[in-house]
Order: C-alpha cells, then sequence, then structure tokens
C-alpha cells in the first residue's frame, strides 16, 4: 500500500509539474517583438537598450522597423508585434481596438530645420518651400500635415515624406529647405542636422498658442549648449513644442510582462535627459489610450515587497501555481473527504484481522504449552510490524494491538516458566 501512495505522489507531482512548465512557457514568452521607427531615431535607439535590461531576464527582445506610429499601431492591433512606440497624439483612431498604454517614457520635440538664407519665424513662413514631412504611416507626419495645416502651409507638391536617413541625404544636395521630424533629443539624426552649418533649428514662439489648440502637445525650452557644449548647439534659446512617445501594447497582454517591462525601463528613463525631467518618466501622464492598471498600480505604489526579493520567473512561477491550486481547493477537500474514511476503514480492518489471530492464539492457551504457540506470536509480532504502518491518526488502535500482543506473549512465557 505504502508503494501506492509514493507512485501516486509522483503522478501527481509530475502531472502538477508538467502543467506548470506548459502554463509557463505559454504565458511568458522568451521572445517578444517591438515595434520602432527608422534607425536614426529614439525608437529604435532605446529599443536597444530596453534588449540589454531584458535579456538579464531571459527574454530576447526584437526590434521590429516601421514606418512609423501607424504603421506600428496597425502591426500591433494585427499581432505582428507585441508592444510599440507610439508618438503622442495619433493613437487616438485606435482606442476601440483593445489596446492600451503602459506609460510615456521620454518628450518627443516637434524639430523644425530650415536653411538659414530663409527668414522663417513662424511654421506658415515655409509655404512655397520644399519641406520633409516624415514618412507616411508615421506620428510626425500626421502631426505635421495638422500644424502646416493650421498655418496655410497645404502645397502637396512641395511638402515631401522622407525618411530621417533620406532627409540626410537630400539636405546634403541640396533639394529641401526645411525638415520637420519628432524625436528624442537623443536622436543620432537631431545630432547630424545640428552638425549641418547651412541649417537652423526654428523657435516656436507661439508655443503657449498651440499648447491651448492641441490637448497633446506641451513646451519646453531647449537651453543654449544643451545638445553640445563645446560646439554651442543649439547656439541660442530655442521654444519646442513637445509630444510624448509612449509604449503600448494590447489589453491581454500578461500582467506580470507588463510590470516587468516598466520595471526594467524605469531604470533607463529615471534618470531623464536633455529635456526629460529627472525621476518623471515613465509616466502615467500624457497618454492617448487607457493606462494599464497594473502598471499605473506600479508606478503610483512601487513593486511589491514579492518583486523585490525574487527573480521574475520563480515569482511568476508562483503566482500561476497559486492560480492552479486555489480554485483546485475545494475538490482537494471533497476529495480528501471521500478518501479518508476509507483509508481509516481500511486501516481498521487490517487491525482487526491481526486482532483476531490474537484472539485465536488466546483461546488455545492452556496448561500444555509447546514451543510452536510462542514461535506463532513471534511471528505474528513481525508481520505487524511490517503491514501495519500507520499514521498519527491511528497510533492509538496499532499500540492497543501490539500491547495485546505482548500480554499474550507474557503469559504463555509465565506459563512456560511455571513448569
Amino acid at each position: 500500500m505504502k508503494y501506492c501512495h509514493a507512485l501516486l505522489a509522483v503522478i501527481l507531482f509530475s502531472l502538477f509539474g508538467s502543467l506548470m512548465i506548459y502554463k509557463i512557457n505559454n504565458t511568458f514568452p522568451n521572445e517578444l517583438k517591438i515595434a520602432t521607427a527608422d534607425k536614426l531615431g529614439a525608437y529604435y535607439y532605446f529599443a536597444q537598450k530596453y534588449q540589454k535590461v531584458l535579456k538579464e531576464e531571459g527574454i530576447d527582445l526584437k526590434i521590429v522597423q516601421t514606418k512609423g506610429s501607424f504603421d506600428a499601431l496597425k502591426q500591433l492591433s494585427e499581432r505582428d508585434v507585441d508592444i510599440a512606440f507610439v508618438q503622442g497624439g495619433t493613437a487616438s483612431k485606435y482606442k476601440d481596438k483593445n489596446l492600451i498604454s503602459l506609460a510615456s517614457v521620454f518628450y518627443e520635440p516637434l524639430w523644425v530645420f530650415y536653411k538659414k538664407d530663409l527668414k522663417i519665424k513662424h511654421l506658415s513662413d515655409l509655404k512655397n518651400h520644399n519641406i520633409s514631412i516624415g514618412q507616411e504611416g508615421s506620428g510626425t507626419n500626421e502631426l505635421c500635415k495638422t500644424l502646416l495645416i493650421e498655418n496655410s502651409v497645404n502645397d502637396l507638391n512641395k511638402i515631401y515624406s522622407y525618411s530621417n536617413e533620406e532627409v540626410l541625404n537630400r539636405l546634403k544636395r541640396n533639394e529641401l529647405d526645411a525638415v520637420c521630424i519628432v524625436v528624442s533629443a537623443q536622436a543620432k539624426v537631431i545630432k547630424e542636422l545640428l552638425n549641418l552649418k547651412d541649417m537652423e533649428l526654428m523657435s516656436f514662439n507661439r508655443n503657449l498658442a498651440y499648447k491651448v489648440k492641441y490637448h497633446f502637445i506641451n513646451s519646453i525650452v531647449l537651453g543654449e549648449g544643451v545638445i553640445d557644449l563645446y560646439e554651442n548647439k543649439p547656439s541660442s534659446d530655442k521654444k519646442l513644442l513637445v509630444t510624448t512617445a509612449s509604449l503600448v501594447v494590447r489589453a491581454d497582454f500578461n500582467q506580470n510582462l507588463q510590470n516587468l517591462i516598466i520595471r526594467k525601463i524605469e531604470k533607463i528613463h529615471k534618470e531623464g535627459g536633455f529635456l526629460d525631467p529627472k525621476g518623471f518618466f515613465p509616466s502615467i501622464e500624457f497618454v492617448d489610450l487607457p493606462i494599464s492598471e497594473n502598471t499605473k498600480a506600479y508606478l503610483q505604489n512601487g513593486p511589491s515587497w514579492i518583486e523585490d526579493y525574487l527573480p521574475f520567473w520563480l515569482f511568476s512561477f508562483i503566482e500561476q501555481s497559486l492560480i492552479i491550486v486555489l480554485p483546485l481547493i475545494p475538490l482537494i477537500i471533497i476529495l480528501i473527504k471521500m478518501i479518508f474514511p476509507s483509508y481509516s476503514l481500511y486501516i481498521k480492518h487490517k487491525i482487526f484481522l491481526y486482532e483476531q489471530k490474537l484472539y485465536n492464539l488466546e483461546d488455545k492457551l492452556d496448561e500444555n504449552l509447546n514451543e510452536s504457540e510462542l514461535d506463532e506470536i513471534n511471528r505474528l509480532k513481525r508481520a505487524i510490524e511490517r503491514d501495519c504502518i500507520v499514521y498519527f491518526l491511528y497510533t492509538q488502535i496499532y499500540y492497543l494491538l501490539i500491547l495485546k500482543l505482548y500480554v499474550l506473549k507474557k503469559r504463555l512465557t509465565d506459563n512456560k516458566n511455571k513448569f
């Protein structure tokens, strides 16, 4: 019987372990895909940083380049990617697509560079000039179209949709007069544009007007020399319009993975940057889509104590185990109530059989004692010790049986000594 118990325990443990391994493997993929823009932008730059920190947790983050926010949102809603960088002001059309924001992660200024020999003070001054406003499908393209039309710059024959890399090539060939780009200050393309001697960065002197008209636009001041002190880039203070970049996932994205991603990227963004306030990002503010309740709780309250002490995989394993085990508790209780009485009857029946043998021996006791009866008692004692392995709930009746055995043996021995 004891071997049956051990075998049953091994089978149950193996089934539970297999179920948990299957559950973990399917719940926590070891590969995720993140949608970015081109390699010269901040999305790609930060995605590479995310790759390194998530690798520490055994997650391989694949970078998928897209044309921009709209393309990224489309791929995300179609499940081609798992996470997407999205520019502020571009996700409103996807509010009914079961997408949520994990957090906003950094400011993205609107940079407008123009040829120095042009007299440009406002966006309206770009009329009749060749302008690049970012690739079709990008948030930059959509935002710039909106702002340019607001300023009556709507000559489609003069407006082009080039990638950041293509913009640099065409500027060097004098094919463009101005460039509109929405990227972070850390993006490589900004440093390259600032190093072009014939280009000037426009200051938005009407920044307050834009803030009032567009809820997703804020404004900041880019101080003189902030980008490069030695080269004094920019050469004077510039007022810039800014949106925020957000991380967006589907609403069914695993909750523990949401927390893990926020915890890991917090180390990257909390120090701030040229334009990002220290400790402000990642943030639940300035997002277009509903904020994730998990990351909202995490950013407001911090990680739970167990997340501080346990590695992600172990914490997730414990949580998934509880998810599986807790619903089974009522079933386990019912099984115990069914099995326990059956086992109790089995033990009592086994002890009862040996008691019967003892009573039979006791009935045969007489004055003519012989060695075979004493040997039979010793054999019975060994059989009881071998077969009657009982748990603590049944020790009382077990030891009563042993006691009866010793009493009977003593009677036989005493009778033997008389003769």
